[in-house]
């Protein structure tokens, strides 16, 4: 059996090899109604919080995000065609 710290100094030479997941951002837009209120809601925030930076309405696309969504690399050229 390989110890902890073994594994992580061979891992760093590149003498194991495996198929590491790689960590994706995938950013899902809102249907329409969606972004209408998250329009919405921005305006409401921007009376509570003018300098909040994000501007729905004119500059940022709403969007739901998934961060670090963890993917086998050999998944990510079908993930980015779909």
């Amino acid at each position: 059996m390989v110890s902890i710290l073994t594994a992580a100094a061979l891992l760093s030479l590149g003498v194991l090899v495996f198929s590491q997941p790689t960590g994706v951002n995938i950013h899902l837009k809102l249907s329409p109604s969606g972004e209408d209120m998250a329009i919405s809601y921005d305006a409401w925030l921007h009376d509570r919080l003018p300098n909040d930076g994000i501007w729905l309405a004119t500059v940022n696309q709403p969007h739901v995000t998934l961060y670090l969504t963890l993917f086998d690399e050999s998944n990510l050229t079908a993930l980015q065609n779909r």
